[in-house]
């Protein structure tokens, strides 16, 4: 008798412990991406184990152990199917990201097919070459500065850090905002294109006993956008204010429809985050909204989430960044105090948000080259350059 319970007690072990490893496995495949064939397969591994393992009782307590299985393990392989589901709609999801392999795929400087632009310049420099890091949104005007005025070589963009040595590392590179800052201050690098430094950067240099040295070279405008299907096509600054400090929280309130707000954010030093925080001086920001990203052998790490395009969905950035997005009618511009982003209006000055651009550096540099770049940026074929990449020049004013 006691042989027969502790058979029966194993059974029930066994088959309620691989009903919770399948439901954890359920939501660990859907979090990490795993197909649907893998874990089908793995439901179906765990149902056959229960029925061997059943197969060890008598045919009364058998029944009800294979009955209890089978119930338990196919409200998992639901659950796990619809996570799945749930997983690869939020997937394909439209988002607005720096996408780093493709702007370096197509501006590099020096490659085959690369969308750069050209010129014959009136600068040429051979030796004591600057070495240029920034936004990545703006590595197509440095990549194009750099196969315009740089000599025929290699320069890859992600050819930096403690890998490489001072002479393998590349004088042309893209380590986004907040590093490229780290590395000025640093003194590993010349020159960064970026947006205007951040409290926190300003601070880092100021510590570290430099002072930056901004060169405005164009401007920008800095753009907040929504899902196509989304009514609102107006927004005041005050109210972009109100959405990013809680105030407004349901698209309603500004003239939408009944529908919760998702404001989404940049990670913290990018430029356009930079650019939130002075548009939201005097406001308390709202905590952004964050994701899970699997890393290495099934790691997760938490991060501020991407934008992605829900009905309900605000978001921002730099328009160069988000136009291709806007010709695809994937998301549309927001007019701000009902002016439109256009390239027209920000000559004009009329679109409110606009900034300036800048070729930053460390004063009291010992290059000389730092300034014949410099100054031949600002001059006619720089800014000329800066208007070929798609970005509005200091000229056009």
């Amino acid at each position: 008798m006691w042989k027969k319970i502790g058979k029966i007690v194993l059974c029930i072990l066994v088959v309620f412990s691989t009903i919770y490893g399948l439901l954890v496995y359920s939501l660990y495949s859907s979090w990490s991406g795993v197909p649907m064939l893998a874990y089908g397969s793995v439901s179906a591994g765990v149902v056959l184990f229960e029925i061997a393992v059943s197969m060890f009782l008598s045919k009364s307590s058998r029944k009800k152990i294979l009955l209890t299985a089978f119930i338990g393990s196919l409200v998992c392989i639901i659950f796990g199917a619809s996570y799945q589901m749930l997983y690869l709609y939020d997937k394909n999801i439209p988002r607005v990201v720096d996408d780093d392999e493709l702007i370096f795929t197509n501006y590099t400087p020096f490659t085959e097919g690369n969308k750069t632009v050209k010129m014959n310049s009136d600068l040429k420099l051979e030796e004591n070459l600057p070495r240029l890091d920034g936004a990545t949104a703006l590595y197509p005007v440095y990549a194009s500065i750099a196969e315009n005025v740089y000599p025929n070589r290699e320069y890859l963009p992600w050819k930096y850090g403690e890998e490489y040595s001072k002479e393998e590392e590349s004088l042309v590179v893209c380590s986004k905002t907040p590093n490229a800052y780290d590395r000025l201050i640093n003194k590993e690098t010349d020159i960064i294109f970026v947006a205007a430094p951040s409290d926190k950067q300003l601070e880092d240099a100021k510590k570290a006993g430099v002072e930056l040295e901004l060169t405005p070279i164009g401007k920008e405008a800095f753009v907040f956008f929504v899902n196509t299907k989304n009514p609102v096509d107006n927004l005041t600054v005050k109210q972009i204010q109100q959405i990013y400090s809680g105030e407004i929280t349901n698209w309603k309130q500004a003239g939408g429809n009944d529908e919760r707000i998702r404001a989404f954010q940049r990670p913290e030093g990018s430029g356009s985050q930079s650019a939130l925080l002075r548009l939201m001086k005097g406001h308390t920001l709202i905590k952004p909204l964050e994701e899970d990203v699997v890393i290495g052998m099934g790691g997760i790490i938490h991060q501020t989430a991407n934008y992605k395009n829900y009905k309900n969905a605000i978001g921002y950035s730099f328009r160069f960044y988000s136009t291709e997005l806007v010709k695809e009618k994937k998301i549309r511009h927001l007019a701000i105090n009902g002016v439109q982003p256009t390239r027209e209006n920000i000559i004009n000055k009329t679109y409110p948000i606009t900034n300036d651009f800048y070729a930053v550096t460390l004063k009291n540099h010992t290059n000389p080259n730092i300034d014949l770049l410099l100054d031949w940026i600002k001059a006619e074929q720089g800014q000329h350059l800066i208007e070929e990449v798609g970005y509005t020049s200091l000229l056009e004013e």
